[in-house]
């Protein structure tokens, strides 16, 4: 390995934490210079992963991680609009079972409650056949991927 060129790529240490280094600073001065030169995001655009040509990730579909909460919760409502539909379903059924509870009336509190477990069955099977339609998705993706020969390899 040459001089300066880290296990990381060529960029290397840079040169107050390499002085530091040297000088035979403190541990603490050590870990100011290195958090004086660069911020998380400079460290992890250094550590990701290289582009291996006829190399194919398979963890495409994680999430990115500068978006917000918000986007992705309505990322995830996109690819399944059911599951929050069965979600608000089940509370609603929830809230008329207990009003019903509330009001001492047995006959809609017992509607409100067989309601609320018909949908939370609903929305766990809306939930398994998005998982089982994502899936699929991904395997017509992949399938459509040009693999390398491997005799040339």
């Amino acid at each position: 390995m040459e001089s300066g060129e880290s296990l990381f790529g060529k960029k290397g240490i840079p040169d107050n934490i390499r002085k530091a280094l040297d000088s035979g600073a403190s541990d603490r001065e050590v870990f100011d210079a290195i958090r004086a030169s660069k911020t998380i995001a400079q460290v992890e655009e250094e550590l990701t992963r290289p582009e291996i040509e006829g190399f194919v990730s398979f963890d495409t579909n994680l999430p990115d991680p500068q978006l917000t909460l918000t986007k992705r919760v309505f990322s995830a409502v996109k690819e399944n609009p059911f599951v929050p539909a069965g979600i608000g379903l089940t509370i609603g059924a929830f809230c008329y079972g207990v009003a019903g509870f509330l009001n001492n009336r047995s006959v809609q509190q017992q509607t409100g409650m067989r309601l609320r477990v018909g949908f939370q069955a609903a929305t766990v099977v809306m939930f398994g056949g998005g998982l089982f339609y994502q899936q699929s998705k991904r395997r017509k993706k992949m399938k459509s991927v040009e693999w390398p020969d491997e005799t040339k390899l």
